[in-house]
């Protein structure tokens, strides 16, 4: 497929969503900064790659997503009130829930465990669908937000962080319902969960728990030769799980950057779960994946996760519906918190 075919899709994809995009207008919650964090020695850029994609560089679809850009998907944003106001999102200390499906079913209420597999995710073979919001316009340009949904439900919140000397992303536990109006979110706001860090170059990874002791619950390495042009190549490393469903950890090492990273390097991983991402097929001068539908706007963060050393049983994928929602879509081994923030690591990188 020629380069002009593929613009010409990703167009007809955008302009298929510019309705439904008004309905995931998104007011952010108010984070304040915490200043005992431990890497401010020097401010991270703060820009989000994700920012839009160049059209030189797109390359990884999903299969046939010119024809399924054409249907409705199947989670459709709720239709918003018409409004002479701006449709760019404001911080705000009040918080607005965002409805991002159309679903009338009422699932049965369930104990939410973002460092748990989800209940019945151990012999479940279907992946668990979530959508990812994000505002990173007007006073959220440097510090993006992004907002994780399980069956329409807001679960887990990320943002990035000022000040630091590399890229930092606090998560948060929305589970519980939405926070106080007056109430800031923090590593003190009591559903602080953990923390995604990144090094200097982006290209390791590592997710820290809210503990006090520094333990590690899992890792993402990208390809640092990959092209722009080319899709991404990313490893993801995890301790595994408890006979419970909990996330295992591993203590971090003060002289380097991820225990988990090293082991990798070292070869040492047959305790851990190691994920890679699936290789698309290269068909008509385009790369494709088979999304099933849940994919329609090219992207080169577009991506599926499956263990190491097999092709088939997607574990997770994630990929780019609009500038502003995003599809990610896992099952067990990989609990909500490392879901999320493999997906974070894209808007990074």
């Amino acid at each position: 497929m020629s380069r002009s075919n593929n613009q010409q899709g990703a167009i007809v994809a955008a302009s298929r969503r510019n309705d439904t995009d008004e309905g995931n207008q998104v007011v952010p919650f108010h984070l304040e900064s915490d200043d005992e964090d431990n890497d401010m020695d020097a401010k991270d850029s703060g820009n989000d790659s994700e920012s839009g994609d160049d059209s030189e560089n797109v390359s990884v679809a999903c299969s046939e997503w010119m024809s399924a850009a054409k249907e409705l998907p199947r989670e459709e944003p709720s239709e918003a009130k018409p409004s002479g106001k701006s449709t760019i999102p404001t911080i705000e200390t009040k918080f607005t829930p965002c409805s991002i499906t159309e679903n009338q079913h009422v699932a049965e209420p369930t104990v939410f465990l973002p460092l748990s597999v989800l209940p019945g995710g151990a012999t479940a073979r279907n992946l668990t669908e979530g959508s990812i919001v994000r505002c990173n316009q007007g006073a959220n340009r440097l510090t993006p937000q992004y907002q994780f949904f399980v069956k329409n439900k807001l679960v887990l919140l990320a943002q990035k962080q000022l000040k630091n000397r590399t890229s930092n992303y606090h998560i948060f536990d929305m589970s519980c319902g939405t926070v106080a109006a007056s109430h800031k979110l923090s590593k003190k706001s009591g559903n602080y969960i953990g923390k995604l860090r990144s090094c200097f170059g982006r290209h390791e990874n590592v997710m820290i728990s809210s503990q006090e002791e520094k333990r590690e619950l899992g890792a993402i390495t990208f390809e640092t030769k990959s092209s722009h042009s080319k899709p991404r190549k990313l490893t993801v490393i995890c301790p595994g799980l408890t006979k419970d469903g909990d996330a295992k950890s591993v203590p971090s090492k003060v002289d380097s950057f991820s225990s988990l990273v090293e082991q990798l390097k070292l070869g040492q991983t047959s305790d851990l779960i190691v994920l890679e991402n699936k290789e698309p097929e290269y068909e008509k001068g385009c790369y494709r994946l088979n999304f099933n539908g849940r994919v329609s706007v090219p992207s080169v963060k577009n991506f599926q996760l499956v263990l190491r050393g097999t092709k088939q049983g997607v574990i997770l994928q994630f990929g780019k519906v609009s500038d502003k929602l995003f599809h990610l879509d896992f099952r067990h081994p990989l609990t909500p918190f490392q879901a999320f923030a493999i997906a974070l690591c894209q808007f990074n990188f």
